[in-house]
């Protein structure tokens, strides 16, 4: 009895059960391309983050060490920039109080 169920396909045995038999084959079909499509996602979802993780490794660390480096070389020059500023305060005084008092005694054009 054993041999009959080893040569038919298990498609038969489940059409011998009547419609449940039809149902639970198309359920079975349903459910692997279901499966497929989930391992498939999967994939994809796996090659998309290694291929994250390298744009990370080969575009986003190296743009950040080359920003601190020029951050770091630009520091002296601010440096002297802010004190070139601070030393230069009554002209930016000046020019403070002209906009603020619309300079009408600076008129040019010869009047």
């Amino acid at each position: 009895m054993h041999f009959i169920f080893a040569a038919i396909p298990p498609e038969e045995v489940m059409y011998g059960y009547g419609p449940l038999g039809v149902i639970v084959v198309a359920l079975g079909y349903f459910a692997y391309k279901m499966f497929n499509i989930v391992l498939r996602d999967r994939d994809k979802a796996i090659s998309d983050r290694d291929a994250m993780i390298q744009d990370v490794f080969t575009k986003v660390l190296p743009a950040i060490v080359r920003n601190s480096e020029f951050l770091e070389s630009r520091q002296e020059v601010d440096r002297e920039l802010v004190q070139a500023l601070k030393d230069n305060n009554k002209v930016f005084d000046e020019v403070l109080f002209v906009l603020k008092h619309g300079g009408d005694n600076h008129r040019v054009g010869g009047r």
